[in-house]
């Protein structure tokens, strides 16, 4: 009699929170071509704000826990430098390319998540998060880079775009895990809203207003808000069910549709060795189940 596989509720939402991120970056890049970096994350919270408002005046605000308002504080602060750090980085670099670092980011929750959420890794899942990380390595080669091993590394520091995302890579750590503390402390839904209405509304003064809004991409910007409500809110609910650094890991997996959308929406190359990438980090996502 055959076993009957079935696949944990926390993998199928962070699966489709990865799908989310991929096609979110595609219409961020394409808005990017119109807007700048910072009025481009004011609207992204913006509009996800406006998207989450209607569930949480559904269900009603829920009972706050004592950690809601640190966690929310801190973690607003945070993600107001790494969502304009972000547009900034895939608004200079190639998507296929500068996308992939943020998998350093489960690399950096070895060390933030112990820390912040007392969640300690098993040994698989270490090797699963190597194999992401060795996978974004692979991500990072290009063709002139087989005379040194390290060049990938260096150009970690040397292209100023892929600079940027390994800080985003960071930040990302420390956030995720205060997602947790805030969904703990409140429920998904509005533990969200209260995140990205408060960074939507910093980042709008920070780019002085919204400027000439008739002559936005407002359907990319449309699609971009949409995939980003579903994706943020599938990974708020697997947080409940699994561990900060597994949920990321699998996020993570959306470099893979990213290689794709990178080369059949902006003509982008080098897609053997991203390939190759995307492959040893969906083997690092097997490792974590």
């Amino acid at each position: 009699m055959p076993t009957e596989i079935r696949l944990a509720p926390w993998l199928l939402l962070a699966s489709l929170t990865a799908t989310c991120e991929a096609t979110k970056d595609l219409f961020a890049k394409r808005s990017l071509q119109q807007l700048s970096a910072t009025r481009l994350a004011a609207l992204l919270s913006l509009l996800t704000t406006l998207l989450l408002l209607p569930i949480v005046l559904w269900q009603g605000i829920p009972a706050i826990g004592p950690n809601f308002w640190w966690s929310c504080l801190l973690g607003s602060s945070l993600n107001l430098v790494a969502f304009w750090l972000y547009a900034r980085a895939l608004q200079m670099g190639e998507l296929s390319l500068v996308a992939p670092i943020v998998n350093l980011t489960p690399l950096f929750l070895l060390l933030t998540s112990p820390l912040i959420v007392a969640e300690h890794l098993a040994w698989q899942d270490s090797a699963g998060v190597i194999l992401l990380v060795i996978g974004a390595y692979q991500l990072n080669r290009r063709d002139r880079d087989s005379s040194s091993r390290l060049q990938p590394l260096i150009d970690l520091w040397q292209q100023p775009a892929q600079r940027i995302m390994v800080v985003v890579a960071f930040l990302w750590s420390i956030t995720s895990n205060l997602d947790k503390i805030g969904v703990q402390s409140s429920d998904p839904y509005f533990w969200l809203l209260c995140l990205f209405g408060s960074t939507g509304i910093v980042l709008l003064i920070l780019g002085r207003g919204l400027g000439p809004v008739r002559k936005y991409p407002w359907r990319s910007l449309s699609a971009m808000a949409i995939f980003n409500s579903v994706g943020v809110v599938a990974q708020m609910v697997a947080l409940n069910q699994a561990t900060v650094v597994q949920i990321i890991s699998v996020k993570r997996l959306s470099t893979l549709i990213g290689v794709v959308y990178g080369a059949v929406f902006f003509g982008e190359k080098q897609l053997r060795q991203r390939f190759l990438g995307a492959a040893l980090m969906m083997a690092g996502a097997i490792v974590l189940l």
